[in-house]
């Protein structure tokens, strides 16, 4: 979720919003959560490790499994 809100992708872009879901997620252990909080500039990494195909894609495929509810598969989908 937090993915989503960074990149605007099914949801409305929100940074404040993507930093609350990374909190969440980091506040459960999820360490890739972690991770991206430390970043100084939230997307530096994401923007350039993937063409936009790919995060539309990739996005795509979080939101279905988000849709169903099925939480676990979409992060596994995003991180």
């Amino acid at each position: 979720m937090g993915l989503m809100y960074e990149l605007g992708n099914g949801v409305t872009k929100d940074m404040g919003e993507a930093v609350r879901w990374y909190r969440k997620a980091a506040d459960e252990g999820y360490e890739p959560a972690k991770e991206k909080l430390k970043l100084k500039t939230l997307g530096t990494v994401v923007e350039t490790a993937l063409s936009e195909s790919e995060l539309k894609e990739y996005s795509s495929r979080a939101a279905k499994y988000y849709n169903e509810q099925n939480y676990t598969e979409a992060l596994k989908i995003i991180w």
